[in-house]
């Protein structure tokens, strides 16, 4: 049974692990990233987050856990949850809950966004871009996004991928 400490602790990993995947698509970078933050947060050894994902949940390895992760995040949280159900207190359970079911990018103040993983691109992306928006923007993009039951940075993808296929065609047919 994990103590209540490191509950909290296995919460911010799963928090910062779910931040760092959404910018990146590498589950095994993300969980080294996300141990690192709250190793160093603690001011603890990684080795002993990574001890906390592993040994403490029964599993044989990091392999496994991260396994778990990948599954999380393709959209299947039970196993995960279910694990971490059985080595935790029922007092923590809702919590666990709200966070594997929460699937959001975090950010700033950005409300819950509904991800369908059917809707993500089965390649993960080569580059990764980021730029800001002002906050009225930011507003429409995520009614945009909810409306169409995508992630923002799913919708994003598609949008931007679109705008830059016309520009290219244009460009391309001036060139001639």
């Amino acid at each position: 049974m994990l103590r209540p400490d490191r509950v909290d602790q296995m919460l911010q990993v799963l928090g910062r692990f779910r931040d760092r995947y959404s910018k990146s698509y590498d589950v095994d970078k993300a969980h080294i990233a996300a141990m690192d933050d709250v190793a160093e947060k603690r001011q603890i050894a990684r080795q002993t987050i990574q001890d906390m994902c592993t040994r403490c949940l029964g599993l044989p390895g990091t392999s496994g856990f991260r396994g778990l992760l990948e599954k999380w995040m393709t959209g299947d949280p039970k196993p995960l949850l279910g694990l971490l159900k059985r080595y935790t207190g029922t007092e923590f359970h809702a919590e666990i809950e709200a966070v594997l079911m929460q699937d959001t990018v975090s950010g700033a103040a950005s409300p819950p966004v509904v991800r369908q993983p059917s809707v993500r691109p089965a390649q993960r992306p080569h580059e990764n871009f980021s730029f800001a928006l002002d906050p009225e923007t930011a507003k429409k993009l995520r009614v945009l996004s909810v409306m169409q039951s995508v992630s923002i940075s799913d919708w994003l993808q598609r949008v931007v991928v679109d705008a830059i296929e016309k520009e290219y065609r244009v460009w391309l047919d001036n060139q001639r």
